[in-house]
């Protein structure tokens, strides 16, 4: 994923006033294949907001993953990002859905 945040990026857009073209984003904002820019920050908040969270976050540091890095979001040209589905509306219906039993009884309770 581009990094929108990287500082690069950020300079241009403060300079120009113009949507950026770096060596990560290469292309004019009308032609570009990515669908959103975002940044490592917005990332993580949508992974917050979505049905999958972030397993393992890597910024791309000078050309390489590094595993911890001091202002990635402002120094990253992008990241990789190790994903798990998390589906939180399967997992409500799951407790929801689960036979309540009575006290001292291993027969799940009719409903009346």
């Amino acid at each position: 994923m581009p990094n929108f945040g990287h500082w690069k990026v950020r300079l241009q857009v403060a300079w120009a006033g113009r949507a950026p073209v770096t060596d990560s984003l290469p292309y004019e904002w009308f032609e570009s294949p990515n669908v959103h820019f975002l940044t490592l920050r917005d990332f993580r908040e949508l992974a917050g907001r979505g049905n999958f969270r972030i397993v393992k976050e890597l910024p791309i540091i000078g050309g390489r993953a590094v595993d911890r890095a001091w202002g990635a979001n402002l120094r990253a040209h992008s990241a990789l990002y190790v994903l798990e589905r998390s589906d939180h509306a399967a997992e409500k219906a799951a407790i929801t859905s689960a036979p309540v039993f009575e006290a001292g009884s291993a027969v799940p309770a009719t409903s009346s």
